[in-house]
């Protein structure tokens, strides 16, 4: 014989009790890791549409070197190729660092407050069950090593590999351009200008003030893009080392914090 029950008798089991707070937080956490992944992106663009801007440019500069140039147009071929390796190339390299360093700097803060966020959850009975997979990834980031018991200072490999190299194309890319314009000054010794289809060269009083003009663009160029590089890279060194205390609601060290739990 066959029981038949409605539909609306069966007993189904009772959803588990969520906890709105805990639920908070792991959205929240899911929306800091988006802005650490959009900042990664963001870097990535900024380096590929760099290394094509400069590569045009400088290789536009090379050509305009080898190629024979009227006797009417050498004045402004000369002049405008030495401007450009001289400040166009070496500010557009100077900006692109800065925005990739503010980019890492945001990554890197991010990842401060993950880490904490992470230390607070592992040492918390916040994860049910026990057994459950607890989030890790940014404290692996930072304490990986490059082999097994390496020493603490050859920790942080996403830091010491990936910035460090991406820092020195940066700064290659820079000097590359300034040498090049100082090797175009002593080669030419003097700028030849021809603006209205007469050759003309500059007389020697005017064209060591252009010269001296032209250093000192150099000199500043040069002073704050190794000036600004450096608090910015500070700042990304120092949150590397940093995470945020939930209890006390600081960036702390990572070591301090994780041995108070």
């Amino acid at each position: 014989m066959t029981l038949w029950l409605p539909r609306h008798s069966l007993v189904e089991p009772a959803p588990a009790a969520t906890d709105p707070v805990f639920d908070l937080s792991v959205a929240e956490y899911q929306s800091v890791r988006a802005e650490s992944l959009q900042s990664f992106v963001s870097t990535q663009s900024i380096i590929q549409w760099f290394l094509a801007i400069y590569g045009v440019l400088f290789v536009a500069g090379l050509v305009s070197l080898t190629t024979d140039t009227p006797d009417d147009n050498v004045g402004v071929v000369r002049t405008l190729t030495y401007l450009l390796f001289g400040l166009i190339v070496p500010g557009i390299t100077a900006a692109a660092t800065w925005h990739w360093l503010g980019e890492i700097t945001r990554m890197e803060r991010t990842g401060a407050y993950l880490r904490g966020y992470e230390i607070h959850v592992n040492g918390t009975d916040v994860v049910r069950p026990k057994s459950s997979p607890r989030p890790n990834w940014e404290t692996f980031l930072r304490a990986a090593p490059f082999k097994a018991r390496a020493p603490k200072r050859q920790r942080n490999n996403k830091r010491t590999m990936t910035y460090v190299a991406t820092a020195g194309m940066f700064l290659g890319c820079f000097l590359a351009a300034i040498a090049s314009s100082v090797f175009l000054e002593f080669q030419w010794r003097g700028l030849l200008l021809n603006w209205d289809g007469v050759l003309a060269y500059v007389d020697v009083s005017t064209w060591h003030l252009a010269r001296w003009g032209f250093v000192a663009l150099r000199v500043i160029l040069v002073a704050g893009y190794v000036t600004v590089c450096l608090v910015l890279g500070r700042s990304v060194k120092r949150l590397g080392r940093l995470s945020f205390d939930f209890a006390s609601q600081k960036l702390v060290t990572t070591e301090s914090l994780t041995a108070s739990k």
